[in-house]
């Protein structure tokens, strides 16, 4: 397939997209050698069709991230992903507490966008306690 793309004019950074992968980088190095038919086997192996490579393109989907992308290094105890991380929605689409409430933790019904100022103090005493 690489061989037909660089025959119908393709820049090397556009063929990457198609086969780019964590697991497997090809990178334009790889796609210059390809060309030149210097790159492993790349002279023996025969360029695919026009067909081919139409057949290809009209299929392709990109893949799905395995991943998101994170800083390195510990998260806030306010990373949305973290506070998340301690509620479930229950059948009736209401967000509860993972674990139930305790008397260091509840969940409160009426809590809503319009009390969010306390959420920050309220986090912020949590993750102190949570450290002593």
């Amino acid at each position: 397939m690489i061989k037909a793309m660089l025959a119908r004019g393709m820049a090397n950074k556009d063929i990457q997209f198609y086969f780019n992968r964590q697991d497997r980088p090809v990178n334009s190095g790889r796609i210059t050698g390809i060309r030149k038919g210097v790159y492993g086997n790349s002279r023996s192996i025969p360029t695919a069709s026009g067909a081919d490579l139409d057949g290809f393109l009209a299929v392709f989907k990109s893949p799905d991230l395995s991943g998101v992308a994170t800083p390195l290094g510990p998260k806030s105890p306010l990373d949305p992903s973290i506070i998340a991380a301690f509620f479930k929605r229950d059948t009736n689409g209401i967000h509860r507490l993972i674990d139930g409430e305790s008397d260091t933790r509840e969940c409160k019904l009426g809590f809503g966008e319009a009390m969010s100022f306390l959420a920050l103090p309220t986090a912020v005493t949590w993750a102190t306690l949570e450290k002593t």
